[in-house]
């Protein structure tokens, strides 16, 4: 490309213009046809310079920098492998990959492609499986897909919200980046289903049809500026207004999608259908695997610090560990469970990182917070010490700050480090993957442990070998001796007799010394300290009696929980009590099951009610929005086929994507829905209770009750099997047989609107 001579080169980081700018009432820097302009306002170059937040500048050798190409591995150290590579037209590997060409962003080659080749082929070297849309965006990319990647699902959803949801539920079961699309008329409508993964900590990529320049400001047919509310909810809103900017801008978007603290990106693409994508560029489509998974970087933990927290953790009389769902997202349930065995420290979860440990362990508490079960908000509450590994520590996993109360002495180890300290003073912090920093702690437990063993027995033989050699030297002494006596025997009968006796003497003494010896060890053994005992006294510590205090309380906690809610837990009762779903799933679901649940009701009675039963089971959960479940289910299931997929969720939640019922039939995603079906919002009952002065009135009812409604029904109308319930004996059977059903299945539970789930409690 030939530069504008009208432009005059900008110093770097400074923006530079032409003289054909855009009018004052845009109020963000415009750019040449060729140029991509993030919506932040950040600097536009001329054609043959980066952007700052690109890739990085490369070296006189046109080497590239190291966060360009090179990945790091789990130790953190780099490799090259996992850099920028060629995309083929055919399946990229995504692992072993050789290092593919660097040298400036835009990397040009002497072939032409078109915009929907360059993406076609982008999104399959990054491993993406499928692509949730609602027409038509990107027409000539669809095209691609089916002509050179037919492995590329292309699933059409009946409204963008839908398709951000199923996006999502996809990223949060495969732990890849989840793609949406919509054209510029329904952006609108995806940005406000960003919400939710904003929210969760979801990489997913978003991409929107734009303005074109030659019709900004005319009143065109179906167009706003929509790109401002994409801003509050992702972590990059750009535009790309030249198919070369293609590729450096997937990229990057896959680049910020899964780095630090996971979340969604988005890109306007020029034309309201995107059709940019039908101009040809020679900029080639270079990927970066690395940047196809959650999570890419896994940053090293410092030991010092390390040893600092399990100091502070062994001193503290009554510590809780509390994961979030950067547990999950790390992959790190396993290291989780083994270090709370290992320190003997309870562990309370967030809604998120339900899954982090199974809810049937011993030192297992349950979901802390708003949406929680009892036993694990009051042991956090009388912790002296929380250590949070994974979380934001926000408002819902900390019942806005009661639980623990702010103030209370914590650790944070988190991945995304402006989140440290951010609502509790902290002791200690690690701004590290999740995954390595619980993997070293543990490393570090174990190895004291073993240290502290060898220094006690190295100790020990120093003690006893100078009175090994004493007692060897007594004995060859009283040996002599006895030969000296018997050799005297011959001149004198009675004085070898007493030699004799001096020589038993002396073998009797010896015994009488390794006797001595092997006490003094077997003492010494029993005083040993253990790690624990070693770093309370390093830290002016909690005594060993104080912590088993500690754990039996928290077991009378669990205990306490169980009986009190066993009844409604197996109750009989019709219509069906929402507390007898949540324990037949506990029972009913497979090892490798996921379950899925809405936010509202349907949070609270799993929060407090479900368990995990096995390490294998997922959980995802609504970070705040009703009607998600379904719709995540869905991108769930097409994301692991082979595994059981189950939402649970209200009516009122199932209300808001009914019609992806039908989504889900035609692209087989055979997942499970549980309808809590009360013939209602019962959840706001309470509250408009309050607003009437105590007991709301009949009519007030209108605004929270709704038809008596068969969703069995309405699912066998639209293609998959619909099973109503509405005994509790029914329950397992009803789930055994959607089990096997090999296809959607919806099961109505009727229960009974005057149910409503228990109160969080903060101590």
């Amino acid at each position: 490309m030939t530069p504008d001579p009208a432009r005059k080169e900008a110093p770097e980081g400074r923006p530079s213009t032409t003289s054909s700018q855009a009018p004052p009432s845009e109020a963000r820097p415009t750019t040449t046809p060729d140029q991509a302009t993030p919506h932040e306002a950040r600097p536009t170059t001329t054609p043959d310079q980066a952007t700052p937040h690109e890739a990085r500048p490369t070296t006189a050798q046109g080497q590239a920098t190291p966060h360009e190409a090179r990945g790091t591995t789990a130790q953190g150290k780099a490799t090259r492998h996992e850099g920028l590579s060629r995309t083929t037209g055919s399946r990229t590997p995504r692992h072993n990959d050789p290092p593919g060409p660097t040298g400036s962003r835009a990397t040009r080659s002497s072939t032409t492609r078109t915009g929907a080749r360059v993406i076609a082929d982008m999104l399959d070297g990054y491993g993406v499986t499928h692509l949730f849309h609602v027409p038509a965006i990107l027409r000539r990319t669809m095209a691609e897909l089916e002509m050179h990647h037919p492995h590329i699902e292309r699933v059409v959803t009946h409204g963008e919200k839908s398709a951000a949801y199923m996006a999502d539920g996809y990223a949060r079961v495969s732990g890849r980046p989840g793609i949406a699309a919509a054209q510029v008329v329904g952006a609108l409508n995806l940005a406000a289903g960003l919400r939710e993964p904003f929210l969760a900590g979801s990489p997913v990529i978003a991409l929107t049809g734009g303005r074109s320049p030659a019709t900004k400001f005319r009143r065109v047919y179906q167009e706003i500026d929509d790109l401002p509310a994409f801003d509050p909810v992702t972590k990059l809103n750009a535009t790309v207004d030249d198919a070369g900017r293609l590729p450096d801008m997937l990229r990057q978007a896959f680049r910020v999608a899964t780095t630090g603290a996971p979340g969604p990106v988005h890109l306007q693409i020029q034309g309201n259908e995107g059709q940019l994508d039908l101009a040809e560029t020679t900029a080639e489509p270079l990927v970066e695997p690395a940047f196809g998974q959650v999570p890419p970087i896994r940053p090293l933990p410092d030991d010092q610090t390390v040893r600092q927290i399990l100091r502070l953790l062994a001193a503290a009389e009554r510590p809780v560990i509390v994961a979030g769902g950067g547990v999950r997202a790390s992959g790190a349930g396993a290291e989780l469970v083994a270090l709370a065995e290992a320190l003997r420290i309870p562990v309370a979860t967030s809604a998120n990182g339900k899954d982090a440990i199974p809810g049937t362990h011993p030192l297992s508490l349950g979901v802390m917070g708003s949406y929680s079960r009892e036993c694990a908000n009051q042991a956090v509450a009388r912790a002296d010490l929380v250590c949070f590994i994974g979380t934001g520590t926000g408002g819902m996993t900390t019942h806005f700050w009661a639980v623990p109360p702010e103030g209370t002495p914590a650790i944070q180890i988190d991945i995304e480090p402006s989140r440290l300290g951010l609502n509790y003073p902290l002791r200690a912090f690690l701004a590290a993957d999740a995954k390595l920093a619980l993997t070293r702690m543990l490393t570090l437990t174990h190895s004291r442990e073993e240290q502290d063993r060898a220094r006690e027995e190295q100790r020990h033989a120093r003690y006893e070998q100078p009175h090994a050699r004493d007692v060897q030297s007594r004995t060859q002494d009283a040996q002599s001796r006895a030969q000296d006596a018997q050799s005297r025997a011959q001149d004198a009968q009675s004085r070898a007799q007493d030699a004799q006796s001096r020589t038993l003497n002396v073998q009797s003494h010896g015994r009488d010394v390794q006797s001595q010896a092997q006490d003094a060890q077997l003492t010494r053994d029993t005083r040993s300290p253990t790690f624990d005992e070693r770093a309370r006294a390093e830290a002016g510590a909690a005594r060993p009696e104080r912590r088993e205090a500690w754990l039996a309380e928290v077991e009378r906690l669990r205990v306490d929980w169980r009986a009190r809610y066993r009844d409604v837990l197996t109750s009989d009762a019709v219509p069906i009590r929402p507390e007898r779903i949540a324990g037949e799933l506990t029972v009913g679901l497979p090892d490798n099951a996921v379950l899925v649940a809405d936010t509202g009701h349907a949070g609270m009675w799993m929060a407090q009610f479900h368990d995990i039963t096995a390490p294998g089971q997922g959980y995802l959960r609504s970070a705040g929005h009703l009607g998600w479940a379904f719709s995540a289910g869905i991108g769930a299931q097409l994301a692991a086929p082979e595994r059981p997929v189950v939402v649970f969720t209200g009516d009122a939640g199932m209300y808001y994507h009914l019609g992806e019922i039908e989504t889900a039939v035609r692209r087989r995603a055979d997942l499970i829905t549980v309808v809590n079906n009360n013939s209602g919002g019962n959840q706001s009952k309470r509250g408009f209770d309050r607003s009437y002065g105590g007991q709301g009135t009949e009519k007030s009812r209108e605004m929270w009750v709704y038809r008596d409604v068969d969703f069995a029904r309405i699912a066998e109308e639209m293609g998959a099997l619909g099973i109503r319930v509405d005994k509790p004996r029914d329950l397992a059977p009803a789930l055994d047989r959607a089990l096997s059903a090999n296809r959607p299945v919806v099961i109505d539970v009727h229960t009974d609107i005057e149910v409503v789930a228990p109160r969080p409690v903060s101590s």
